[in-house]
């Protein structure tokens, strides 16, 4: 069956202003017909038609936005969990080891950003937003989301990967050979670990659960790397971040037996 083109277009063209809008602030109409691989024509008549309908606003500079109503997208989708039960657990905690803290999904071929404390956390070199995508592969979030997926859950996101193209698809490649021990170490000491060089900072990330016992998500903090040692990282967030993650899963128990 043929894709819908101006469908496929329109989708591209609103997640390349969402990623302008969480790296920077929005996106023009020039870069987004450069990203996208579209004219300017062409992609002026996507933008209005978005702005039209509601899903983008254009700024007084010129640059485009997504509104709050690209949530709505979602809706039924994530049953509102991020903002019921993860916010309030994972703020919670941000205040008392003032690192920053991220949740973070799976989607496609990434793991997406979903909740942060950077902006309340006093010790954040590089601001981490919600909707910042990062690898699966080479992010601690990843690897944790990776190791507790089903091994045909695990495949189906390796292929995926390797037919983006590019180094990531070399590395998912490669790791797909091997991933199997490494997935078995994650699990059997129920976190994962990874240094991130540009940025000097090592992220230590656990798996939250949802009703079903599925994990659907990693909670994960973010360190400098020459503040402490890994050892000394694991013996003082370890602990905190599975109580959080387990406080999520009683809370999603809870708020799923009220809605029944």
């Amino acid at each position: 069956m043929l894709k819908v083109e101006s469908v496929a277009r329109g989708l591209e063209v609103l997640r390349l202003i969402n990623y302008g809008m969480v790296h920077g602030n929005g996106a023009s109409l020039g870069e987004i017909a450069a990203a996208a691989g579209l004219s300017r024509g062409t992609t002026y008549r996507i933008l209005y038609t978005l702005e039209a309908t509601g899903y983008v606003v254009r700024t007084a500079d010129g640059r485009y936005d997504v509104t709050r109503r690209v949530r709505t997208l979602s809706h039924g989708y994530d049953d509102d969990w991020i903002g019921t039960v993860a916010d309030p657990v994972v703020r919670d905690l941000g205040r008392e080891i003032m690192w920053p803290l991220s949740v973070s999904e799976h989607v496609g071929g990434a793991v997406v950003v979903r909740l942060t404390t950077d902006k309340q956390s006093p010790l954040v070199f590089n601001v981490i937003r919600p909707g910042y995508n990062m690898s699966m592969l080479d992010t601690a979030s990843g690897r944790v989301l990776l190791a507790y997926s089903s091994p045909e859950k695990q495949n189906t996101i390796m292929e995926y990967i390797v037919g983006l193209g590019g180094d990531r698809a070399v590395a998912a490649d490669m790791l797909g050979r091997s991933f199997a021990a490494t997935g078995d170490l994650i699990r059997q000491r129920g976190y994962d670990h990874c240094t991130i060089p540009q940025v000097r900072q090592t992220a230590l990330a656990v798996p939250v659960r949802n009703e079903n016992d599925e994990v659907v998500a990693a909670l994960a903090v973010r360190y400098f790397s020459s503040a402490m040692s890994m050892a000394q990282a694991v013996n003082s967030f370890l602990e905190p971040l599975q109580q959080a993650a387990r406080q999520m899963y009683e809370l999603n128990l809870s708020r799923k037996g009220r809605t029944q």
